[in-house]
């Protein structure tokens, strides 16, 4: 039964990173925390599809790893 409450906890955590992301690339600031703030959207993202998908959700941050456990519900093709 998929868990929409938790997911969407972390879809809005997802989103204060992104909003954070465009905020500071608009203002040309501190380029380095961009790519860190996108870094964590990103995860943030795919563990709202786990959350959504009753999978426990990891502390490890490596996220090809965190792809690769929900995989079978957004398989990426190649082209």
């Amino acid at each position: 039964m998929p868990n929409k409450a938790y997911a969407l906890e972390w879809i809005t955590f997802a989103k204060k990173n992104l909003d954070t992301a465009k905020l500071l690339f608009k203002l040309n600031h501190y380029e380095d925390i961009i790519g860190i703030e996108l870094q964590q959207c990103l995860e943030k993202t795919l563990k709202s599809i786990m959350a959504n998908k009753n999978i426990k959700i990891p502390r490890d941050r490596d996220l090809v790893k965190i792809y690769y456990s929900i995989e079978p519900f957004i398989p990426l093709e190649e082209k």
